[in-house]
């Protein structure tokens, strides 16, 4: 199986998306992604295995919880095992032949459905509609994805006010050739313009005057005899810029490191990777050039064997991981900042 930890800090450089007005960022579309994976952290399931118990141990306090799987080892439910053997469900899915996320159930603390978000796909595998309800059937988000005929090209992204009738912004997207990206327009339902994204720079890495509420982005390669690196810079109206590099190993493309700097070209975040983002090495964050905060993992024999959390250089906990004798997860004990013990979770499979 394959494990990440879910942090609780936001630190984080990709993000789990779940409900609708979060799918879209700057004219982006971001796939919706169960949050099951994630619990209690990120865990893809092996064939054959129907239910994996997680047994979370903290200040002498035991609680249960309980994930299903259906036949691919798709997480399917998530439950709470009470105190009189009861479980109470905290949420389902329905994934479809593709393997997408068709129906995501969420329940409150008492086990009542609380959420449920329907995703539409098309036979290619791309989204055309989310829509979220809450427990009585309102509609609370409301997102449609419109595609150009001929090409295939996303040509607007509609999102709806709360009860999912009257629109609420549109982003229009125009394009090149072949979906290639030349504007971006966030539009409100009066037809007043509040945001565009620019995709057209004169050269490499030039970035011209923006005009009122928009953003340029520039993106290009650069290489040098050990590494390629795929740039991707902004800069909006104000003058703000962000620049983020990826660097890649010449030789074979394996990921080395991404790194990203702010308008005064101080670094603002770096990961270190051996390989490929599913082996993420040490996490660092500045503010002012001064490291804030940073995860380090280890790994052996291609699966993660400790995770440490520090900030401003002193740990703040320490989790290790066992696997048995199949190489699957075990257990997982948690430390504090003087490695007193904080929690553990006992891993077992059905």
């Amino acid at each position: 199986m394959r494990l990440s930890l879910l942090l609780t800090t936001c630190y984080f450089f990709l993000h789990t998306i779940l409900y609708s007005q979060d799918v879209t960022r700057d004219g982006m579309v971001y796939l919706p992604t169960d949050v099951m994976r994630y619990m209690p952290f990120e865990q893809t399931g092996k064939a054959g295995i129907k239910q994996v118990t997680y047994e979370i141990t903290s200040k002498n306090k035991v609680t249960t919880f309980i994930k299903r799987l259906d036949e691919k080892g798709r997480p399917i439910s998530y439950y709470r095992l009470l105190e009189t053997g009861e479980e109470q469900l905290i949420q389902s899915i329905v994934y479809n032949e593709q393997d997408h996320v068709l129906v995501e159930t969420h329940c409150d603390k008492k086990g009542r459905v609380n959420k449920v978000r329907t995703n539409t796909w098309n036979e290619n595998g791309t989204i055309l509609g989310i829509i979220v309800i809450d427990r009585k059937g309102g509609i609370l988000n409301k997102t449609d994805f419109i595609y150009d005929a001929a090409s295939g090209c996303l040509t607007s992204i509609k999102t709806y006010k709360k009860g999912g009738e009257k629109v609420s912004e549109t982003w229009h997207h125009e394009y090149v050739n072949e979906c290639e990206k030349s504007r971006s327009i966030l539009e409100k339902s009066n037809g007043k313009i509040i945001r565009e994204m620019n995709y057209t720079c004169s050269r490499e890495g030039e970035v011209s005057n923006p005009k009122k509420n928009e953003t340029q982005v520039c993106t290009w390669d650069e290489s040098s005899p050990e590494f390629l690196m795929k740039v991707y810079q902004t800069q909006d109206d104000k003058g703000h810029m962000r620049r983020t590099v990826q660097k890649l190993n010449r030789i074979d493309s394996s990921l080395v490191e991404i790194v990203s700097y702010n308008a005064e070209d101080q670094l603002t975040y770096r990961q270190t990777y051996d390989g490929s983002f599913s082996t993420p090495l040490h996490l660092f964050s500045y503010n002012k050039d001064e490291v804030i905060y940073e995860r380090i993992r280890a790994y052996q024999d291609g699966r993660i064997s400790s995770q440490t959390i520090l900030q401003k250089g002193q740990q703040q906990n320490k989790t290790t991981y066992t696997y048995d004798s199949n190489g699957q997860l075990s257990m997982t004990e948690t430390f504090d900042k003087k490695d007193k013990f904080v929690r553990s979770i006992r891993v077992t499979y059905n």
